[in-house]
């Protein structure tokens, strides 16, 4: 029976590799490191997995001693499977070296604690900026790194490689895009960052040749592969130490290629390089030094583009990976051709990451489908406006002080009868009283957590004083109360769903 100690086991990869671990070896028994605030979602994680008791949930910290852990009460481990890091070249440099260097330090310590094979997941980021080959052999080369995620990669393989004792092995994967499968992926990275702009081409005639710019070669594989890849590389020799793997694909496809690929799924014309790369990188490199760079960034920032990423999408490497492949064809495991799996992964970020998808307009209806959150909503103006939403397909949360107006206006709204050719809305009822900002606070949180978003708020509670402002003269506390409900109300709620609403 082996046994394994994995941390990142909720991560994008992490998930993956469990699951592929007890497909193949159904007898293996694995505890998994997890953080306390996480420890709910790991558990609905297993149950979703089916691996509820096969999987020990571990509760500890990355980067304290001993992880946090008393290891008198844990078993010896064959396996210490390091998947933990920030995979985020946005993140800030401090969090970066926390997280990928100092993290991965105290796990390889727990490895030797435990006498265990250390497999540590690195990646590409380590060759930086080096211009040529780099294989599974080369390491320090004298490349620099263009940002803290490449340095901090680099660093924590460094902390493997010299650390007295340790018996290790380091995977590389090159770009992880989405499942090949399902096209699922955990959030916008990498060349994800560029697909919303990709998708304004599919208005132009599809049988028209687009012009572009050769901006280089990206080598990217399915996360579905190298979960596999990794789960039976690890079984490979088990008594080896200091092998290196590159999980990546074996031909990198230049910016074009990779375009052509994703083209036919949002029906965008068919490029060309037009523009040679050797044109191309001398002007990148510009764009990328002194006042073009602040320009640069500051265009960049307001397309919701990191700079890191900038900095990161041309980079000369070439990363071979051919003895890698040469061991996992023994084992039947190929990366997939991407102009099969490309059309998947469009599919998906147009349906769970694509930032404008909300506002889309459905051909029943401009309130189809869109959650519209109603202040002051069980009466009045309020619960006028949620049953005309109602009627035309949105789903509405309304919000008052009482509950028992709610449930009662909440009951009658969802008795609307939808307009023709239209699907029914429905009207969620939430007490809040919003002159408090906890209440607020956790409103929102409540409303996020059941509905994802708010397309739209209507700011419609108020108050008015009814009353002459000279009878008013004694009666100051009457303004401090329309203030705190029709200003600060409306600003609470504004600046807490303001962020989840661009």
């Amino acid at each position: 029976m082996t046994s394994y100690f994995i941390t990142g086991g909720s991560g994008f990869i992490g998930r993956r590799v469990i699951d592929r671990l007890l497909t193949v070896d159904p007898g293996a028994t694995i505890h998994a490191l997890v953080r306390e605030s996480s420890r709910s979602a790991f558990d609905a994680l297993l149950d979703e997995l089916g691996a509820t008791g096969r999987v020990t949930p571990v509760v500890g910290d990355l980067t304290s001693p001993g992880l946090g852990l008393d290891t008198h009460d844990l078993p010896e481990f064959d396996h210490v499977v390091h998947l933990a890091a920030i995979y985020d070249m946005a993140a800030d440099a401090e969090s970066q070296r926390a997280a990928n260097v100092i993290g991965t330090s105290r796990v390889a310590d727990f490895a030797i604690t435990h006498d265990a094979l250390f497999h540590h997941v690195s990646s590409v980021a380590v060759a930086g900026d080096h211009r040529g080959r780099f294989t599974e052999a080369d390491f320090e080369v004298g490349q620099g790194f263009p940002t803290a995620y490449h340095r901090t990669k680099f660093e924590a393989e460094r902390v493997v490689r010299e650390r007295e004792g340790l018996r290790w092995r380091v995977y590389r994967p090159s770009i992880v895009v989405g499942d090949s499968r399902t096209g699922e992926m955990d959030k916008i990275d990498g060349p994800y960052y560029f697909f919303g702009h990709l998708a304004a081409l599919g208005h132009l005639p599809s049988r028209l040749r687009l012009p572009m710019p050769d901006l280089g070669t990206l080598n990217m594989v399915p996360v579905d592969f190298v979960a596999a890849a990794m789960v039976a590389l690890i079984a490979v020799d088990p008594e080896r130490s200091g092998l290196v793997f590159h999980l990546g694909d074996r031909r990198s496809l230049t910016t074009t290629e990779m375009y052509n690929a994703l083209a036919p799924a949002f029906g965008a014309p068919r490029g060309f390089d037009a523009i040679p790369h050797s044109v191309v990188e001398p002007a990148l490199a510009l764009s990328a030094m002194g006042p073009a760079r602040v320009g640069r960034n500051l265009l960049a920032a307001q397309q919701g583009i990191p700079s890191a990423v900038l900095d990161a999408v041309s980079l000369p490497v070439d990363f071979s990976s051919d003895a890698t492949h040469a061991v996992l064809h023994e084992h039947g495991i190929s990366v997939p051709d991407f102009t099969e799996y490309a059309p998947g992964l469009w599919q998906y970020w147009s349906a769970h990451l694509d930032r404008s998808r909300n506002r889309r307009r459905d051909p029943r209806g401009p309130l189809v489908g869109k959650n519209i959150l109603i202040t002051g909503g069980s009466s009045g103006i309020g619960k006028a406006t949620a049953r005309m939403c109602v009627a035309h397909g949105a789903n509405v949360m309304i919000v008052a002080r009482s509950a028992e107006e709610l449930d009662s206006a909440a009951d009658e709204l969802n008795s609307t009868t939808s307009k023709k050719g239209i699907p029914p809305g429905r009207a969620v009822a939430y007490q809040c009283d919003i002159t408090d900002e906890e209440s607020v606070n956790a409103l929102i949180k409540s409303v996020l957590a059941e509905h994802g978003h708010v397309d739209v708020l209507v700011n419609n509670a108020g108050r008015s004083i009814r009353r002459a402002t000279v009878n008013s003269v004694q009666r100051s506390h009457d303004y401090h109360r329309v203030m705190a409900v029709n200003y600060f109300g409306a600003v609470n709620l504004i600046l807490g769903l303001l962020p989840h609403m661009v």
